[in-house]
């Protein structure tokens, strides 16, 4: 149910890659910027499991290709006769 809405689901049924599943599915989030679906079953709350490893640090940003994206984006506000600015989750 929850594939049409979200871009990631996980259920952490097995302590062994419970770490796997939780670096996947916020991996997953970060990228999309959608999103994610994870189930806990209620016998494995107080279950433990090993550590998430660290998520990596921000892409780097290709700067040639954010200067002509906001050239273009300036350029375009300056033509235009009336101004509409939506501002939604891609604009991360």
């Amino acid at each position: 149910m929850f594939k049409e809405v979200t871009c990631d689901q996980v259920v952490l049924g097995d302590p062994e890659t419970v770490p796997n599943l939780i670096a996947r599915a916020f991996k997953n989030y970060i990228v999309d910027s959608q999103l994610v679906y994870i189930e806990v079953p209620r016998d494995k709350v107080f279950v433990d499991c090993g550590a998430v490893s660290l998520l990596p640090t921000r892409q780097e940003i290709d700067s040639n290709a954010l200067n002509a994206c906001t050239d273009e984006i300036i350029q375009r506000i300056d033509q235009a006769n009336s101004l509409v600015l939506m501002a939604g989750t891609e604009i991360s």
